[in-house]
Order: structure tokens, then sequence, then C-alpha cells
């Protein structure tokens, strides 16, 4: 899009529009802003993204011997959709055409300096935002140093080895590394600084780069992620009855922020935007699964034969399943923010020494929880992101079918589908939050076992 109105930090801090009037956007005489005299400090566009974005990618493979194989492939990746997924709600309006304010405050003050009726004040229609207003303008910007926003880049590079055993069974390991750059993350880049040395006693809004105006939030293309994994599989085609496919993967996976596409959010003060660096939430350590189908040897065409009613009841199933164990992913302990500038949860304390499974590990007390603190004032937790890891997964499911033939092409299937077969108790994600009366407890289950039986026609 055109660009409509951009924020120059100098000085005090100013607007600076398109329009030399940025009222003649709502005048009809000068088409709404079409034939209205245009400012000429303002470029034409509000940021500028890379254009020559160069992707390479190559791979190969290779026949060490008749039956091992070895592959590896490395390449670059961009993710795009700026414009949709990241900036919208910056795009759709400016001032004065809306009006934004976020009050913040600090948890020193002995009386709370903020009141609901303070917060909606008497607007006068169409006037152009300034600093030092009452209380200060808010609001979000695009344009960051030079105006230009790289598009997120991941490096990523792979390798295997596969080596068939027999004519049924084969292995493979694989390692696939990634580096994600330039992911973009929300900060306020006008967040006041610590209360600490000569800004001990002066007010959080006088602590500010701007202090004539509130928070100004961006998303800034800062954040970065690192990951590696390995996987060990094992498969077959069929042997005696069964097919079966089984993988082991370990993986690690190192974030500057926590959550996903959709979501990334770290520390919020721009001066600190990575403390929170640390094991990604989206990442268990290890996780196996495997899928199998066994043919149980009973009925016409099978190692022992039956024939007549027995076949009917007995001949013809097959048994099948998924199996999944898996460690939980990572989880960070937040506290309320004690930092004296407002941003926001921060990471809670962790305490030297402290058994983080010093506790019964049940659903009341999923992990040591007196091994947090809260941060003192005018400081940063130094617990770091991903320093617990949530309840795993024990959990089978399993399928008993047979086919019953009616007459050509047409059959009748009857299945019965378990999940959690064995019933087994998996507890939820756990509450990590400091200040929650809650802390440390599982917040629920995963679902019990769940048995359905189906009938389905074919023809």
């Amino acid at each position: 899009r055109h660009n409509a109105v951009r924020f120059e930090p100098s000085g005090e801090g100013e607007l600076i529009y398109a329009l030399a009037n940025p009222l003649d956007a709502l005048d009809p005489a000068k088409e709404y802003g079409r034939s209205a005299p245009l400012n000429p400090d303002t470029p034409r566009q509000g940021y500028k993204t890379d254009t020559l974005d160069f992707a390479p990618r190559i791979g190969f493979a290779f026949t060490l011997t008749a039956d091992t194989t070895i592959r590896a492939a490395g390449g670059i990746f961009y993710a795009g959709n700026i414009n949709t997924n990241r900036f919208s709600d910056m795009q759709g309006g400016a001032a004065p055409f809306t009006r934004t304010s976020y009050q913040r405050t600090d948890r020193t003050e002995q009386l709370p300096p903020l009141r609901v009726q303070d917060q909606f004040p008497e607007t006068v229609a169409l006037t152009i935002p300034t600093a030092y207003e009452d209380p200060p303008r808010a609001g979000r910007l695009l344009t960051i140093e030079g105006g230009n926003f790289p598009t997120p880049t991941v490096y990523q590079w792979s390798f295997s080895v596969q080596h068939r055993i027999n004519s049924n069974w084969s292995l493979q390991a694989d390692y696939l590394g990634s580096r994600t750059i330039h992911n973009q993350q929300f900060v306020d880049r006008n967040a006041p600084a610590l209360p600490v040395g000569d800004l001990e006693d002066v007010p959080l809004q006088e602590r500010r780069l701007l202090p004539g105006w509130g928070v100004i939030s961006s998303w800034v293309p800062w954040a970065w992620q690192k990951y590696h994994s390995g996987t060990f599989g094992v498969r077959n085609r069929e042997w005696k009855g069964l097919s079966m496919m089984a993988n082991f993967t370990w993986a690690k996976n190192l974030s500057s922020n926590r959550g996903d596409s959709a979501n990334y959010t770290g520390n919020y003060h721009y001066a600190y935007y990575d403390i929170w660096r640390g094991r990604s939430d989206l990442t268990p350590a290890a996780r196996f699964v495997s899928a199998w189908a066994y043919r149980i040897p009973v009925g016409q065409g099978r190692l022992y034969p039956v024939s007549g009613v027995a076949d009917a009841i007995l001949g013809g199933w097959t048994l099948s399943g998924i199996a999944e164990f898996s460690t939980g992913s990572p989880r960070t302990i937040l506290s309320a923010d004690n930092s004296g500038t407002g941003v926001g949860s921060q990471l809670a304390n962790r305490i030297a020494g402290c058994d983080l499974d010093g506790a019964p590990g049940d659903r009341f007390e999923y992990f040591n929880t007196s091994c947090f603190s809260e941060p003192a004032f005018a400081t940063w937790g130094n617990s770091s992101a991903g320093i617990l890891t949530a309840p795993g997964i024990n959990n089978w499911n399993m399928t008993l079918a047979k086919s019953f033939r009616l007459r050509e092409a047409h059959e009748l299937e009857f299945r019965m589908e378990s999940f959690n077969i064995f019933n087994k108790t998996q507890w939820g994600d756990i509450v990590t939050s400091l200040q929650s009366a809650s802390f440390g407890q599982a917040s629920g289950t995963r679902p019990a076992r769940q048995i359905q039986m189906s009938l389905l026609y074919k023809f």
C-alpha cells in the first residue's frame, strides 16, 4: 500500500503525513485527497521488502553399495505474506482518523495512578496528534531503521542414510538442521529504561526514549531460531503378516522468543528483546511413533486355515495400531512484571540449587514450585525459557477389523477402534504463571479411553 503517515523519531517525535494537510483526505473538493498537495518529505512506500531473495536448493543421492544409499540436501527458503500476516492491524488506520492510548504503571505507586474515568478523554475532532498530550498518544508503526523489512529466511540442510537389510526390512537415519533469521517479533520501541542508578526515582513516562509519547509498538525482524534433529527409523513391507514402520526422533529447537508463526512473543522491551531465548515451546526433545498392521494368521489363505463357521467367526481379522511415546514440550515460568517498565509478563527468578524434580510429580504439584520466585524490582528474571518440560504422551490406538464378502464387488467391513486403549492417565499442560493459585498444577488430562464400532458397506 501507499504510505499515509510515518513517525519521525528525531527530536520530540512527530507524525509526518503523505498529504501536506492530512484533513484533505476528507475534502470532496480535493477528491478526498487524490488531488491534494503532497508532502515531499514522505516516501511513497511505508516500508521496503527485499526484491532479490535468492533461494537456491541442491540435493544429491549416492548409491554407496547395492543396499545402502546416501542422500543430502540444502537450500534457502523464505516466508512471505508480511502485509497480511503481520501488519494488517497497522495499515487499517492512522491518526487523526483513529486514536490509540496505552497506559502503563511500574507497580511502585501507593495508590493506583490510573482511573477508569480518565481513560476515555473527550477527543477534539480531527486534531493532529502531538507529543505530550494527556494521556500520551500511543500507536503502532511500520518503519524501523532504514525502513526495510527483510524477508524471514530459513537456511535448511539434511543428510540421510538408508540401508536395506533384506527384501522386507530396511533402516534409515536422518539429520535435519535449520537456521532462521529475520523472524518478526512484537516490541515496544518506546519502552522505558529500567529505574536504576540516576533513573531510580524518575517516573515511568519520563524514562521513555520519547517521553512525550506512550507505547509505540512495532513488528521488528530481529527474532531467530535454530533447529537440529536426528531420526532413526525401521520399516518393512510385510513379514509374516506384519507391516510396520517406527521412528524415534531427538530434536532441539532454540528460539529468541516463544510461540508459533502466528504469535511470536518475547520480552516486549526493544532493548532486551531476546532475553527470553531458550528452548522453543513447539518441539518435544524425544518422540517415538510406530504404526503397524498384523494379519492374524487364522483363516482361508493364511498360516492356519479354517473354513465354514470357524472362518466366518475367527478368520480374516487384522489388528493394527499407532503407538506414540513423547516427552512433553518445553515450558517457561512467567511472573508479573516487576521491572518498573510496565511491559508485561516477565521470566521468573530461578532459585540456585533448588531441585526442580523435588516434587511428587502428580497433578497437584508437577514440579517443585519453590524453585521460582518473583524478580526483584527493576530487574529481569534470570530463569531461562523452556526451563521445564510439560507432561509427555504415552498412548496406544488400536483397531480390529474384518471384511465379510457378500457377493462380487460387495463387502461389509466391521471395525472396532479404540483410542488410548490402555486408559493411561496422561496429564495435560501445566500452569506456569507464578501468580496463579494453580501454579505448578496440571490443568487437565488428555482424553480417556474411547471405543467405537462401525460397519462399512463397500460396493
